[in-house]
């Protein structure tokens, strides 16, 4: 059964979804207009143009509602949209360290990794309004440099401090990880990762509003946790949280594993 916004802007209740994000819900009720307690619904944000949410079930049974390949009205969903840039790395509990004979959280070990999984370069910007570039959100939050553009098939670290300025402890953090000097470092952000559970979201802004409030775009995002189905392996035992393969919707246990770091090594 379809329902479009002609069903609801009219009668004595009239409404429309708002663009900017809000809630849809279906309750069961009797032929007097009394509900009888079944319901089923979400929240949503904002969409990216000429896309829509669908359900998606992910491996551990959870419902979610994601941006999917294309509308498909009174039809199958046609499945999670393929975003082009995406979260391939999470390295949320690093090993605590040892000072004066105390364990303490080592967040300068933290980072999170992305790749443009696409053929294409992409700017991490809108080209239109340059001065709004993307942004990084959940446990961390970091906004992108301007004019800052992601090649193909390539890889970007976000990390816990400033590479710009602190060109030791970045020296050192690409020896330890063994990354290269082809992949850009970009910090600090704001923050640290949960070592229970956190969310890590990859937004794009989207043309401003007459306010000047420039609202963002979700373009991959991942929650992931410490325990079952999530591999706890990556819980303060030296090891990430890797992406098994670069296709696909990411934000389900299923997709992850927990391995040594890779750091802008491709899956396999």
């Amino acid at each position: 059964m379809v329902f479009t916004s002609d069903d609801f802007a009219k009668g004595t209740d009239p409404f429309n979804f708002d663009s900017a994000g809000e809630e849809v819900y279906i309750f069961s009720a009797d032929a007097a207009g009394n509900l009888t307690g079944y319901v089923h619904g979400f929240t949503y944000g904002r969409e990216f143009p000429g896309r829509s949410f669908g359900r998606y079930i992910d491996s551990a049974g959870r419902e979610l509602f994601v941006t999917q390949e294309s509308t498909s009205l009174g039809q199958e969903n046609t499945g999670p949209w393929q975003a082009p840039v995406i979260v391939s790395e999470i390295n949320y509990h690093p090993p605590d360290v040892m000072v004066n004979g105390t364990l303490w959280s080592n967040f300068e070990d933290e980072f999170v990794e992305i790749v443009n999984r696409s053929a294409q370069p992409v700017a991490l910007y809108d080209s239109v309004n340059p001065e709004s570039t993307w942004k990084m959100d959940g446990g961390l939050q970091f906004t992108f440099p301007t004019n800052t553009e992601l090649a193909p098939n390539a890889f970007a670290l976000l990390v816990n401090f400033d590479p710009v300025r602190e060109t030791t402890q970045s020296a050192a953090f690409r020896t330890k990880f063994n990354v290269s000097q082809n992949v850009p470092l970009f910090g600090p952000f704001k923050g640290n990762l949960g070592n229970d559970g956190d969310r890590v979201s990859v937004q794009m802004p989207d043309a401003p509003p007459a306010n000047g409030t420039v609202p963002y775009l979700v373009e991959d995002e991942i929650e992931y946790s410490d325990g079952a189905p999530w591999n706890a392996g990556a819980d303060g035992f030296g090891f990430s949280l890797v992406r098994k393969d670069l296709a696909g919707f990411g934000n389900d246990p299923g997709k992850w594993t927990a391995s040594a770091p890779r750091c802008a090594a491709p899956p396999g």
